[in-house]
């Protein structure tokens, strides 16, 4: 039971900078950076020291996926591009601006 204990305690331990890493939304290729350290570290022991920092200090990847969430969005009759604060009026299933909007809603009526 004790060797169980140690086993595990060990595994957790290696995997450590994995973890904080993935915990911090790394890039892949950063993270397969940490994780190559740290499978070095279980021979050499210093790579894991610096597996550690780097998965500390690697920027985060969530501006960069935010930045792809809110993808540009385009008035369907004009082409302008909308700004992330406009709230895109729907006109038969497209989005408009509120400039064509104000225009086409009394043609849409009719």
């Amino acid at each position: 039971m004790a060797l169980l204990v140690v086993c595990a305690g060990i595994f957790l331990l290696i995997a450590l900078p994995h973890v904080i890493a993935k915990s911090r939304n790394v890039s892949s290729k950063n993270l397969s950076t940490v994780d190559i350290l740290t499978a070095l570290g279980i021979f050499l022991g210093i790579t894991w020291f610096v597996a550690i920092i780097l998965a500390c200090t690697y920027p985060e990847e969530q501006a960069q996926q935010q930045a792809t969430a809110t993808s540009a969005v385009t008035c369907g009759n004009c082409g302008r591009s909308l700004g992330k604060l406009e709230t895109p009026n729907v006109i038969r299933g497209h989005n408009v601006c509120y400039q064509c909007y104000t225009l086409l809603k009394d043609q849409v009526q009719q």
